[in-house]
């Protein structure tokens, strides 16, 4: 358990490291950018998605998970049934609640 814990941490510190990666390269692009006065948000987002979508890219092939491709909400839930999961229950829902009235 103690091994799997270590592993989990030093995975989570890796991705850490690789999102920190990520805001300094945004934080650059703000900076290279028009004032957000001059344009606006959904014209920014227009200018800077092919950049954004070749870092998150770049960061997927470096994850090796460039190569995954999205599966659908049937085929979702289909492997989550055969997993184990009660589509009918909403332990999920209800657990996302209680930590709101935490």
């Amino acid at each position: 358990m103690e091994a799997m814990l270590k592993e989990i941490l030093a995975k989570l510190e890796y991705l850490e490291k690789e999102v920190a990666e990520i805001k300094i390269g945004m934080q650059s692009l703000l900076e290279k950018q028009a004032a957000p006065e001059e344009i606006s948000m959904l014209e920014q987002a227009r200018r800077d998605k092919p950049l954004i979508q070749k870092k998150f890219d770049e960061l997927f092939k470096k994850w090796g998970i460039d190569d995954i491709k999205p599966i659908g909400a049937k085929k979702l839930r289909e492997l989550m049934i055969a997993d184990g999961v009660n589509p009918e229950d909403n332990e999920f829902s209800s657990r996302i609640i209680a930590m709101r009235e935490e």
